[in-house]
């Protein structure tokens, strides 16, 4: 645990190392979550692993400025075969601290259950629920009483660990004037293994719950990355997610706002697409701002962002409006995944054109033509003909300057009823990816007709992935 000295608060150049100060030393804690209370204090919540007894509780602890000591404040939660999943924590302007957190089985598995909210005061020491009931501490899963946001669907139970069973993972909370907005949260139903993004909120006389982002009706392999955040300022709650999408072998990833003044919600893409996962967390600025800390893993990058809630247009797109938008598509179907291909030459057995189509951009699996092949072609052909949306070629080598390595001048045409009709051409190419608008025609095949594989030393085609997509139903 790291805290900012006294004498510094906010230089977060000279951190220093309390942990050894902290109580409960030997104790196996993981999740641990911070929040500043009013007064410059440190909270901290944590799950401690009290696994002889077969459960892991929820504990929090404080931090005094004024005494310059960690104390062990209070057990959050704790009960015989459930693990404490701790998600956020947020003290308001009067010092109340509100806990959010998940249930899941012990000793501890990626899918958890029963979301759930309480609000401590430490100045009573009591916990409340949502509806202002007084909690007995500590909570148990069983406790009557409004604490659980997202209770168990039929059949579901703690110990409910199937990767298509109903599940809640990862959640955050938006708090104003003391009060609980809202909880954003990534929910997978019944039978899916994607997460949707849903938003619960108290309506004085129970929960409710609105579903924001609904990974099946995207289609298309689009699900959610365990990372979401959301805030208040005036009016306007907006909820932060992150969208993924299977990308030639890999996911592309894109952080979404979605905002709302009311019971209708829009749609904001943030930032551009990632290859690889993104994780955020959001605050927001005196000025009601939103600050965004952005990080890609894979890319080893961390990103600052500030989204104004003044001076920007409105938004009235929607989700399927921004995943169109990471796509380059409108999701129809990749015929080439389900067709058959044959090319003029192969360099070698392990680079033979089925290479082209197995939804793997890596140098292993390319397509690459035999270096005696001047002129070489690549065809893949489906067994119904369908109206066709684009077709997207990706070549190259990661290895060298990329522009040399890519397919040079070439066309691309479609067989239709009619024949071989060309629907896009390029001369000079150097983009490892490009993309030919078939406008809807109809067709059964695709091919590459190229004139000159590369610019390369060794002139062959290289040629990762052929996508034939189809049009969108």
């Amino acid at each position: 645990m790291a805290l900012l000295p006294l004498d510094g608060r906010g230089d977060v150049t000279s951190l220093v190392d309390v942990s050894a100060e902290m109580p409960d030393q030997g104790a196996a804690i993981s999740y641990p979550v911070t929040a500043p209370g009013a007064n410059g204090d440190a909270w901290l919540m944590v799950r401690v692993g009290a696994d002889p007894q077969g459960r892991r509780d929820g504990v929090l602890y404080h931090y005094s400025l004024a005494t310059g000591t960690w104390t062990r404040e209070t057990m959050i939660a704790s009960a015989v075969g459930y693990s404490f999943y701790a998600d956020d924590l947020t003290v308001d302007d009067s010092g109340r601290v509100h806990i959010l957190w998940e249930w899941g089985p012990w000793p501890a598995g990626p899918y958890r259950h029963l979301g759930s909210y309480v609000v401590y005061d430490p100045a009573t020491k009591v916990f409340r629920d949502v509806a202002g009931t007084t909690l007995t501490a500590p909570v148990r899963p069983t406790d009557p009483g409004a604490t659980v946001w997202r209770t168990f669907a039929p059949g579901e139970t703690v110990n409910t660990v199937s990767p298509d069973a109903p599940a809640v993972q990862t959640a955050k909370m938006a708090v104003a004037d003391g009060q609980l907005v809202g909880v954003s949260y990534r929910y997978a139903q019944q039978g899916s293994t994607a997460f949707d993004v849903h938003w619960a909120t108290w309506s004085g006389a129970g929960w409710t719950d609105q579903t924001l982002i609904d990974t099946h009706a995207l289609g298309g392999g689009i699900d959610t990355i365990a990372a979401v955040d959301a805030t208040r300022s005036g009016s306007e709650t907006r909820v932060y997610a992150v969208l993924s999408m299977p990308d030639c072998g890999t996911a592309r990833s894109q952080v979404v706002m979605l905002s709302s003044t009311g019971s209708a919600w829009s749609a904001t893409a943030i930032g551009a697409p990632v290859s690889g996962q993104q994780r955020l967390r959001a605050a927001t600025a005196a000025d009601g701002s939103d600050v965004l800390y952005l990080s890609a893993p894979e890319k080893g990058t961390l990103t600052y962002a500030r989204v104004p809630r003044t001076g920007t247009p409105s938004s009235s797109a929607t989700v399927a409006d921004v995943v169109a938008g990471i796509r380059g598509d409108s999701g129809g179907v990749n015929l080439a995944r389900t067709g058959t291909a044959t090319a003029s030459s192969q360099l070698r057995t392990d680079t033979g054109p089925e290479r082209a189509i197995d939804g793997v951009c890596t140098d292993a699996s390319r397509w690459i033509s035999a270096t005696g092949d001047a002129h070489p072609t690549f065809t893949v052909t489906w067994a119904q003909a369908q109206p066709l949306e684009l077709v997207r070629v990706r070549s190259g080598y990661s290895v060298g300057d990329p522009a040399l390595s890519v397919l040079r001048d070439f066309a691309v045409e479609a067989r239709t009823a009619a024949g071989w009709t060309q629907i896009g051409s390029f001369t000079g190419n150097t983009a490892g990816t490009v993309t030919a608008n078939a406008g809807g025609v109809v067709a059964d095949a695709v091919r590459l007709v190229i004139q000159t594989p590369s610019a390369s030393t060794t002139n062959v085609a290289r040629v990762y992935e052929v996508e034939a997509i189809a049009v969108a139903p």
